[in-house]
């Protein structure tokens, strides 16, 4: 099912590019939100998101996002470093940061996600999203079973 459309949005990646919706389009993606220095969920999450990528290395239409929720902190040059220490492939897997005020917006009316209340407002969901940038579901980032699951429904899209 479709839950909504993603919002519009100009976030600055790991190498200093400015990414925005309309990057992604024709794209089926895959957005979580952390930070670095999290100690909690965060690296679990980049952890999967990193097998997730393993899994649809070849494949250009798949792309990965992690937005950071401590932009104070998380420079692209952190995001970069962070990058790194997961494997990630830059051409596939996007680290954003912007504004707090951007972030904060993004997640709550884009993605749904986090009361909007702090900026640590992050969850443990990874958000699946279509081609047309439409939210098609929602899933538990530290669970193996739900990775496996959006695995499945990844190929689902990859095949409309």
């Amino acid at each position: 099912p479709k839950m909504g459309n993603v919002t519009d949005f100009e976030l600055e990646n790991q190498s200093g590019a400015m990414i925005k919706l309309a990057n992604m389009k024709d794209k089926v993606w895959v957005v979580d939100f952390i930070f670095t220095s999290c100690a909690g969920i965060c690296p679990t999450m980049s952890r999967n998101m990193s097998v997730l990528q393993k899994q649809f290395f070849d494949v250009a239409d798949v792309h990965f996002v992690s937005i950071t929720v401590d932009p104070e902190r998380d420079t692209p040059e952190v995001l970069e470093g962070y990058a790194a220490k997961y494997d990630a492939n830059l051409e596939q897997w996007n680290f954003l940061t912007g504004t707090e005020e951007d972030i904060n917006k993004l997640s709550t009316e884009g993605f749904f996600i986090g009361s909007g209340d702090e900026m640590v407002n992050h969850s443990d969901k990874f958000v699946l999203v279509d081609r047309e940038g439409s939210l098609r579901g929602f899933y538990t980032g530290t669970e193996s079973e739900e990775v496996t699951r959006l695995a499945e429904d990844i190929q689902i899209l990859l095949d409309e």
